[in-house]
């Protein structure tokens, strides 16, 4: 089977969730890559090359990215591939690393497949799986990760492991936002088993009953039928008819229309994006043009050499101190900042 299964573990947590959005995203045609999904595969491709054939990133440093030529090696994706590849030989210690393996099942149907970045069967039985997520602007979480589950119980099922095997999941998200670029979750086998027998296959099921329900919550962010589903519109509709904000609104109603806001954004975000999409296709909406976004002014090459001749020191700003997570990167930076960095309290948020 080649390409992405019907219900791949990718897309889990949407259709999990929200069956109907399954027969919904079929009625469109295939999603453009983004360039940030270009740049994730690109990544993948260049540790899937050095875990497979046992290299390191720098012997790629400066070259294309082969079957991603877009792509270069640069210092930052050797720093955080490295990352990587560094973490999964570690756990690995010295057993096979089995990487980029397809997970399918003729038991479990066309439907079901994945791809699995790396995993490792240690010597002691447990089963290692690995995703690398090369993304920077959202934290991926372990708890509850149905892609992760996705493919443990697709490796349990086709290599036979016993329920009373342990299985640890590792998400490496080396660019991760909140500074926390490993997130482990200690299982067994049986758990997983429990987990796809009760939770998986049945939505997998669901999703071709006539009646199978749209749901609105975080899923939706990654939808491609957003623009089409009667549900996200209905709720959009819902909050454009709400009276008007306090003291109008008992708390109740305030409450029930402030439980829409985040669909209802979501809506919105899409109906722009679809608009300037078809704008910089060359089909501009009635009421609507394309025009240059706003940029700052930066200089050009050679500037620098000339402002030094022009005002010498004065050419450069004052130094700026190191920020903590900067300071931990350098030798004995951690100890540092924990002794004196500190998180202020924020300001309030809902």
């Amino acid at each position: 089977m080649n390409g992405h299964a019907r219900l791949s573990a990718s897309s889990s947590h949407r259709w999990l969730n929200c069956p109907g959005s399954v027969r919904l995203a079929e009625l469109l045609p295939p999603e453009e890559s983004s360039p940030y999904a270009a740049e994730g595969s690109a990544a993948h491709a260049l540790a899937e090359k050095c875990l497979r054939e046992e290299r390191e990133v720098f012997e790629f440093f400066g070259e294309p990215i082969e079957g991603h030529e877009a792509f270069t090696v640069t210092a930052e994706m050797l720093e955080h591939v490295q990352f990587y590849l560094d973490y999964v030989r570690r756990i690995a210690d010295g057993s096979p690393i089995n990487v980029e393996t397809r997970i399918e099942s003729a038991e479990l149907g066309e439907s079901f497949g994945g791809t699995c970045d790396a995993y490792v069967l240690s010597d002691s039985g447990t089963l290692h799986i690995f995703d690398l997520k090369y993304g920077a602007g959202v934290a991926v979480e372990i708890e509850g990760n149905s892609q992760m589950m996705y493919y443990a119980f697709g490796l349990i099922k086709t290599l036979g492991i016993e329920p009373e095997s342990a299985v640890t999941l590792h998400i490496v998200q080396p660019r991760d936002p909140t500074g926390n670029p490993i997130r482990t979750l200690e299982t067994t086998a049986a758990s997983i088993l429990h987990w796809g027998d009760n939770e998986l296959l049945p939505a997998m099921w669901a999703v071709d009953k006539p009646e199978a329900p749209l749901l609105l919550a975080d899923h939706c962010r990654w939808c491609p039928a957003k623009l089409i589903c009667p549900k996200m519109k209905e709720n959009f509709m819902q909050v454009e008819k709400a009276d008007g904000p306090e003291p109008q609104m008992d708390d109740a109603e305030l409450a029930a229309v402030y439980a829409m806001l985040p669909a209802a954004e979501m809506y919105i975000r899409a109906i722009k994006e679809e608009v300037l999409k078809r704008a910089m296709a060359g089909r501009p909406l009635p009421g609507t043009k394309l025009v240059a976004g706003r940029a700052d002014r930066t200089w050009k090459d050679g500037a620098l050499d000339a402002a030094v001749e022009a005002f010498g020191p004065l050419a450069y700003g004052e130094p700026s101190p190191r920020s903590p997570a900067q300071i931990e990167k350098l030798s004995g930076g951690k100890e540092f900042a924990a002794t004196w960095a500190y998180k202020p309290e924020g300001r309030p948020t809902l």
